[in-house]
């Protein structure tokens, strides 16, 4: 099994963490702040094609995590 160092999660599904311990991925949960709407995030456009949602959905995750970063209590590589 690879030997992965650590990742970030933006979702906060359980399963998806559970799914992470059992294959013993280190992780860090990337929490909305207060001002941030994390379920407005995923709300799909009218007319949105499923890659086009995808794309956008983790671009605005992604942006909003460096945001509001844990991202410097990270460990080291």
């Amino acid at each position: 099994m690879p030997d992965y160092a650590f990742v970030y999660l933006a979702p906060q599904s359980p399963r998806r963490q559970e799914l992470l311990n059992q294959l013993g991925v280190r992780f860090e949960l990337l929490l909305p702040r207060p001002d941030e709407d994390a379920e407005a995030l995923e709300a799909e456009l009218p007319g949105e094609s499923a890659d086009t949602y995808v794309q956008r959905v983790c671009v605005l995750k992604s942006a909003c995590s460096a945001r509001g970063s844990n991202a410097a209590s990270a460990p080291s590589r």
